[in-house]
């Protein structure tokens, strides 16, 4: 049996309703973390004393702060 995603058969018997679904559905809740990642990034920013709208570059702890942000980003993204 051909896995999933190399089976050209299954496409053309679902209904196309099923079909994006099953596209809709990861793509879907990928983008659903923004709201959790960006509450993260402000709650970081406050943590590390940057100003806001202000370069995270221009800032002493901003290396630690994108250094904190891009392990919680891809841990929330590996999760849904």
């Amino acid at each position: 049996m051909l896995p999933l995603a190399l089976n050209t058969v299954l496409p053309q018997s679902m209904q196309a309703k099923y079909q994006v679904g099953i596209g809709a559905l990861p793509i879907g809740l990928m983008f659903a973390w923004f709201l959790p990642l960006f509450t993260i990034a402000e709650w970081l920013e406050s943590v590390a004393g940057i100003p806001p709208n202000s370069p995270i570059k221009d800032h002493p702890n901003g290396i630690a702060c994108i250094v904190g942000f891009l392990p919680v980003m891809v841990a929330l993204m590996q999760t849904s």
